[in-house]
């Protein structure tokens, strides 16, 4: 079942300890508007920095809110279909302290033309 919450991004990093996230770039601050995606999704686009879902924008809908953010983290922990947010994404739709959301609906920004669609 997939789940919503959300990470600091200083203190999640790779099993290797480095401070680069899974596309490539540096970890980010708590104040990014940033996601990390489940490692389904990820397979489902190719791994690594090459992948076509780095970067890619999203919209994420909660109790009657949206917000946009980039996915630039993968979440391998996550099951399939889930996202996990920065503190700033997920203060947009709840405050931290409920720390999860089940009632969260996302999808991609624009549409994809390769067919890759939600988990």
């Amino acid at each position: 079942m997939p789940t919503f919450s959300y990470f600091l991004p200083l203190l999640r990093q790779s099993s290797a300890c480095s401070d680069v996230n899974y596309c490539g770039g540096t970890h980010s601050t708590s104040s990014d508007m940033i996601v990390a995606a489940s490692a389904k999704l990820f397979q489902k686009w190719g791994g690594g920095t090459k992948s076509k879902l780095c970067g890619q924008s999203i919209v994420l809908t909660a109790r009657g809110k949206a917000v946009n953010a980039t996915i630039q983290d993968e979440c391998p922990e996550c099951a399939e279909g889930s996202i996990d947010m920065s503190p700033a994404v997920f203060k947009q739709l709840a405050g931290l302290g409920v720390g999860v959301l089940g009632d969260l609906q996302w999808a991609f920004a624009k549409p994809q033309s390769d067919d890759s669609d939600e988990e």
